[in-house]
C-alpha cells in the first residue's frame, strides 16, 4: 500500500500507540479498507484484522477498550471520505 492511501497518516500516529509498527500492520488495514474508502471485504474482514492486530500488540493486547476505539476511529476515517 502507499502512503497516498487516506488511513496512512492516522495509521502512522496510532498502530505505534498501540504497541505496533505502521510498516508491518498498516498495510493489512488498508489492504482491507479500500483507497477510496470502501470496505474490499466486508466489516468481518476489519475485525479479523483487528484481532489480528490485538494478539500481535506487545502492550495493549488485553485492552479491549482500545480496539473498539480503534475501529470505531476507523470507521470515522472511512466516513470521513465520503
Amino acid at each position: 500500500m502507499s502512503d497516498d492511501h487516506f488511513l496512512s497518516e492516522f495509521l502512522e500516529s496510532r498502530l505505534p500507540e498501540l504497541g505496533l509498527d505502521f510498516e508491518t500492520y498498516g498495510p493489512y488495514v488498508m489492504g482491507v479498507v479500500g483507497s477510496d474508502g470502501e470496505d474490499d471485504q466486508d466489516e468481518g474482514s476489519l475485525d479479523d484484522i483487528l484481532e489480528l492486530l490485538k494478539a500481535s500488540s506487545e502492550t495493549r493486547s488485553d485492552d479491549d477498550d482500545a480496539w473498539d476505539n480503534l475501529k470505531k476511529e476507523i470507521q470515522l476515517q472511512i466516513k470521513k471520505t465520503h
